[in-house]
């Protein structure tokens, strides 16, 4: 029934609500008058709006957000819509633009989305820059970085970079971290790494940890995210001996060592005889890694 009455309201849209409204059923009837909206809004998007936004505060913003679903099979049209709405209403406009983005990253149409946050002059650019280029970096991280990368205004480069990250970072850590490691060392190569390299070793610890050895050498914009990574419960309980290796990555003093205490706080609660093997069979080991981890196991959490 949904299924055709989307269809019958891309032709008579009044018929197909008129229909909708006569379910008794209040939620299958909520469900049907969804369907219409979406299917009025594939072809009619400024009607659908009209009719969603006369309705009452409690139903208008889901409506509304059914329509920009609908519309966005017309990407165009979606935009045109939601940059209209955004200037009467700007009040509304942060949930207009997410809705709106929301709609066309749902069928596929990325880079539209991308290019109405760039193109937005309204106060919810930021958000908007972060949950657009999310979504196409989660789905296609090679095309979000080149059209991210093809942005002259600095500021809304800034704004966007995180969201770029933030979706390739889920999709493809292993890359998101490749491509790091190419960049000058910064901020932005920090945020990377910080991101990605967690995310890559609760996935594939060994894959990460050996790439970590080959690809970076160590450094101040990396002990933060090696410290993150070792202190990871589940990195330690299961890979103990490469979290030393990890965190023999740290250059600051004090937070290496720190690290390795927390190390051997977790490991020794799991494997004590574990922990008492490394440190006998590992002479060349730091001096004063050795004193920290024997400190962590002798004062566990």
């Amino acid at each position: 029934m949904a299924e055709f009455l989307e269809g019958l309201a891309t032709h008579d849209a009044k018929l197909a609500m008129a229909l909708a409204s006569t379910e008794a059923n209040n939620r299958l009837c909520n469900s049907l008058k969804e369907a219409v909206l979406r299917g009025w809004a594939s072809v009619s998007p400024d009607d659908a709006a009209a009719w969603a936004l006369a309705l009452t505060d409690g139903e208008r913003q889901t409506a509304i957000e059914i329509v920009f679903f609908g519309a966005a099979k017309q990407p165009e049209l979606a935009i045109k819509l939601g940059v209209r709405l955004c200037t009467d209403d700007p009040g509304s406009a942060s949930d207009y633009g997410q809705f709106l983005i929301h709609g066309l990253t749902e069928l596929g149409s990325y880079e539209e989305a991308a290019r109405f946050a760039v193109e937005a002059r309204f106060g919810n650019q930021d958000a908007w820059l972060n949950l657009a280029f999310s979504e196409w970096a989660s789905h296609d991280p090679e095309q979000a970085l080149a059209a991210y990368e093809k942005i002259t205004d600095l500021q809304v480069r800034n704004a966007a970079f995180p969201g770029v990250i933030e979706g390739w970072v889920m999709a493809n850590p292993a890359s998101a971290a490749a491509y790091a490691a190419r960049m000058a060392p910064g901020d932005d190569r920090t945020q990377v790494l910080g991101q990605a390299l967690p995310q890559w070793a609760s996935r594939d610890p060994l894959a990460a940890s050996e790439w970590l050895g080959k690809n970076i050498e160590p450094g101040q914009d990396l002990n933060a995210t090696v410290a993150a990574v070792t202190a990871m419960p589940n990195f330690v309980n299961q890979h103990p001996e490469m979290a030393v290796k990890w965190a023999e990555k740290i250059t600051e003093p004090v937070l290496r060592t720190n690290t390795m205490r927390a190390i051997a706080q977790q490991w020794v609660q799991r494997d004590p005889i574990g922990l008492r093997r490394y440190l006998d069979a590992n002479a060349k080991l730091a001096p004063i890694d050795r004193v920290a981890l024997q400190e962590g196991a002798s004062s566990p959490p």
